[in-house]
């Protein structure tokens, strides 16, 4: 079901030679702002993938980061937007952003209002102040190139900047809700699920714990994230032979992620021929983690790659025997939503070891495409591992996922059911929408 349209101005679009926001039947593309808070990001590919099938089905994308990144490693169809982003010019807009209170001081109450809703999270409410220049930035744009729908991924600041030019200029804004955006930063969230026009949630669980926030049953769509499902099952299988087993694990090195209860597993688990493990990724707990693989006795046989593109993931998936992510939440909720990382090695036929959390149930069948684990439990990620071991198992479990990801989290058709909610909000009859339910 699709979401009610209420006080959203009608119009025709610059498609159709008028100023508004919805179109009329008939219309190819829509065009879109995408919101996200730092871009590029390499944990982040998913969205771009989004973006870039979005383009590819006609929609017109501009991109709108609130922060510029600037990574090491850059996923390679970034340049494929590289013409789209409209980077933040700190030093002119602030500038502007002060010209711009003081002509029209109306235009700082929507901001306020936006960060006093975010209390008492001062993250965000620090985040509210900061990209307020940014904002309404965005706003201007909004209106210089006639955005028709801004989209913002994660609950936090993007959406807040979403929701804030939503209210300062009238554009219809949606948001997808992933994990520590609405587990660890829930201030401000009813407001910004009444306010949407459409929310996509990538797992049931996540849909649910909205609707504690709102009872908008009617605006959330599960839409899962997804992968390109043909580039993985090309991947071809490890190589075989009397060898060590191989594990990898592909996320960044942070607490959530579960890498010390991996490395204690590693520690204690004898398979025969011994074990290599390969971590993909980098961040804060690096150092940490290659003190504790010293103190473990692990230091030969654990190997930390760093940020890897997705080419070299692919690589590290036709190396691997087994993927682990064995995930944890902490003490302040934030935790994984459904690790598109998981998708991946399912995608490319590799049984795969994760954490009973989140939405990561609804990827993994435990026993039936993969293993599942109490998060935290080293001494059950040891008899997963062990279970493991079996070739049989491996294959079984390997086969089962990639048959589930090729159904449910197939890039394009995932898209493709976004595109057309999308299409759905924006298409109208010749009488203006001011209330009702698109169902699909």
């Amino acid at each position: 079901m699709f979401p009610a349209l209420a006080g959203i101005i009608c119009g025709s679009c610059r498609l159709c030679g008028g100023p508004g926001y919805f179109r009329q039947k008939g219309c190819a593309g829509v065009v879109i702002g995408y919101i996200l808070s730092r871009y590029p990001l390499p944990t982040e590919t998913f969205i771009l993938r989004e973006m870039t099938a979005m383009r590819a089905l006609g929609h017109e994308i501009h991109v709108l980061p609130l922060r510029r990144a600037r990574p090491a490693v850059e996923h390679p169809d970034t340049h494929r937007l590289r013409d789209r982003v409209a980077w933040p010019q700190w030093p002119t807009e602030w500038r502007r952003a002060a010209g711009t209170i003081v002509r029209h001081p109306g235009r700082f109450r929507p901001l306020a209002r936006g960060g006093w809703e975010q209390r008492p999270d001062l993250n965000l409410m620090a985040g509210a102040a900061l990209y307020a220049p940014r904002t309404l930035a965005i706003t201007e744009f909004c209106r210089r190139k006639q955005i028709q729908h801004l989209h913002a991924h994660f609950a936090t600041h993007a959406t807040l900047a979403a929701l804030t030019a939503h209210r300062l200029c009238g554009v219809p804004f949606s948001f997808t809700a992933h994990a520590h955006d609405i587990f660890q930063h829930s201030a401000g969230l009813e407001a910004k699920l009444r306010a949407a026009c459409w929310v996509v949630a990538i797992s049931e669980f996540n849909r649910r714990h909205l609707l504690r926030h709102a009872p908008v049953a009617g605006k959330i769509t599960v839409i899962p994230c997804g992968v390109r499902v043909a580039q993985y099952a090309s991947v071809p299988a490890p190589a075989a032979g009397p060898r060590p087993l191989r594990l990898l694990c592909v996320a960044a090195l942070r607490p959530y992620k579960g890498h010390r209860a991996l490395l204690e597993a590693c520690a204690r688990w004898r398979p025969p021929r011994g074990l290599e493990l390969h971590l993909a990724g980098d961040g804060p707990l690096r150092r940490e983690l290659e003190r504790l693989c010293r103190k473990l006795g692990l230091a030969e046989r654990v190997r930390f790659l760093g940020w890897r593109g997705e080419p070299e993931v692919r690589q590290q998936l036709a190396w691997a025997d087994i993927i682990a992510l064995p995930s944890v939440a902490e003490p302040d909720g934030k935790m994984d939503g459904i690790p598109v990382a998981l998708m991946e090695a399912m995608a490319a036929g590799r049984p795969v070891i994760a954490s009973r959390l989140s939405g990561i149930p609804e990827l993994v069948e435990d026993g039936v495409n993969g293993l599942l684990i109490e998060p935290g439990s080293v001494a059950q990620l040891i008899q997963a591992l062990q279970a493991m071991e079996s070739a049989e198992l491996r294959l079984r479990c390997g086969r089962a996922g990639q048959a589930f990801v090729s159904q449910h989290h197939d890039l394009d058709r995932n898209v493709r059911r976004f595109s057309d909610g999308l299409e759905a909000l924006h298409t109208r009859a010749d009488e203006p929408v001011r209330q009702g339910t698109f169902a699909v």
